[in-house]
């Protein structure tokens, strides 16, 4: 069972690289390749604007089965979100939303070989950083200084969003804790492997990169190197079979694939 999670950044909506046809890359991606469940973060449909990619999903990747919720704004519902592809059939399905932020998780149920799998697929808080504040982090990476004011006010972001995050993460373990059956759990975390956020969730879970994964485990494609933090979870009895950061630049994310053993 071959499962993938890719931040898709809305597909490239605000063309950000005029130079590809980046929409189309990712979708040939998500269907040519082999994947029996796709988690996909910040996911983009708006058939208002003739952009509804479920249907090209559903047909060309044979994607039967599509759960997709949508964040919500301070007056109406958006048409970014997170979405679950699977050839697995879909015997339950929901969204938890959490109060002032776009940021949420969704869940199914899957039904595979006979048994029932859980599938989070979560999109925790972004520090929502700036251009000018990326080349900041870059600078100190390489040995910098920086301008107090900026730096304070870097700083300010860099706490709120941990706060944030560390609500949501014991708000999707409590969730998790109703389950009874085995997880699986696709995540853009937003934060590294010395966070309490991540460290909260393998309490619980086992991290695919950490049995089976090879490198540095880069996820985040940016001007600041060597960062992990995309992540595929699982509960430690579901046996994992290999895991990979695939070499597919079209997003500020790489996308992540984790094959698990199926009876």
């Amino acid at each position: 069972m071959v499962v993938l999670s890719y931040n898709v950044r809305l597909f490239d909506l605000y063309n950000w690289n005029p130079e590809r046809n980046t929409t189309r890359e990712i979708l040939q991606f998500l269907t040519q390749k082999r994947f029996d469940i796709v988690c996909l973060q910040e996911f983009y449909s708006n058939p208002a604007k003739r952009f509804d990619p479920i249907d090209s999903l559903r047909m060309k990747g044979n994607f039967q089965y599509i759960y997709a919720s949508y964040a919500k704004g301070k007056t109406r519902q958006l048409n970014n979100g997170l979405a679950i592809l699977s050839k697995y059939n879909i015997v339950n399905s929901g969204s938890v939303k959490f109060d002032n932020t776009y940021n949420f998780f969704i869940y199914t149920d899957l039904v595979v070989n006979h048994d029932t799998v859980r599938v989070y697929n979560a999109h925790f808080e972004s520090i929502h950083l700036s251009y000018t504040e990326y080349q900041i982090l870059a600078n100190l990476y390489e040995g910098e200084k920086s301008q107090n004011e900026q730096m304070l006010e870097l700083l300010h972001k860099i706490r709120t969003a941990f706060r944030k995050r560390v609500f949501q993460v014991n708000e999707l373990q409590k969730h998790a804790d109703t389950c009874h059956h085995p997880v699986i759990l696709c995540t853009d975390l937003n934060d590294t492997p010395m966070s309490y956020a991540y460290n909260k969730l393998r309490s619980h879970y086992a991290d695919a990169w950490l049995e089976r994964g090879s490198g540095l485990g880069s996820t985040y494609n940016s001007i600041i190197p060597f960062l992990r933090i995309d992540y595929i979870m699982h509960s430690p009895h579901i046996k994992l079979q290999n895991f990979e950061v695939l070499d597919f630049a079209a997003t500020d994310h790489y996308p992540i694939q984790a094959t698990f053993q199926t009876n």
